[in-house]
């Protein structure tokens, strides 16, 4: 799984120019609704991306353990309980998977999609995150009562590491959030566009792909 590698050199060579904190994994620490957590707009405290600000989701698969070490979640700007209006926000999800055991199940194509599809499964108390399938786009909605009883990004992203973990073919998960007003969102929105660009062309290939004969050139590929 070498095809992000590129696109994570890039992010990572930003991040390491940018102030960027390590935050404490806090798992099991935050309820999570098992379903879609609905904050409406009376109960709002703000808006991470919200429609006239930049809001990027993006994640990217990588087998190179020099790229993605261990699990680890970042921060460049802000938490939860600092920000005190609508923000510019980003969510960067890199996963260290195993090749072998992806390519060991039968069923490739499922093994793959459960992986990118975890994000859709994480649903924080307060912490309303809308998606758009066909884009990068995702705004998050934050309750007021979420961030008075401490909501924060280290519990954020400790649950979406839990999430990912399940898969036995994932063996790291850096989650690296962003809510700085001065980092540069342009050049993250070409990398979060190339990204996507790739896994679109993953799903049609491995669509295509007669999953039961696995050839070495497709190996290369991934």
């Amino acid at each position: 799984m070498k095809i992000y590698d590129e696109i994570i050199k890039k992010l990572n060579k930003s991040i390491e120019c940018s102030y960027t904190q390590t935050l404490h994994i806090h798992m099991n620490s935050w309820p999570d609704n098992d379903s879609d957590s609905i904050v409406f707009m009376p109960d709002m405290a703000y808006e991470l991306g919200a429609a006239s600000m930049p809001s990027i989701s993006v994640q990217m698969m990588t087998t190179d353990c020099s790229l993605v070490k261990e699990n680890e979640i970042l921060l460049i700007g802000k938490d939860i309980g600092q920000i005190k209006e609508d923000t510019p926000y980003a969510r960067i999800i890199q996963l260290l998977v195993d090749e072998d055991e992806i390519l060991l199940d039968d069923t490739i194509y499922d093994s793959i999609k459960c992986i990118q599809h975890s994000k859709y499964h994480v649903h924080p108390y307060g912490f309303m995150t809308r998606i758009s399938v066909n884009s990068y786009r995702e705004q998050v909605r934050v309750s007021k009562e979420a961030v008075r009883k401490g909501l924060n990004f280290s519990k954020i992203g400790a649950a979406y590491i839990k999430q990912y973990g399940v898969h036995r073919a994932v063996k790291a998960v850096r989650v690296i959030f962003i809510t700085s007003l001065d980092y540069d969102y342009m050049e993250l929105e070409k990398l979060a566009k190339q990204s996507e660009t790739i896994t679109k062309a993953l799903d049609h290939a491995l669509k295509d792909f007669q999953f039961n004969s696995l050839d070495s050139n497709f190996k290369e590929w991934l």
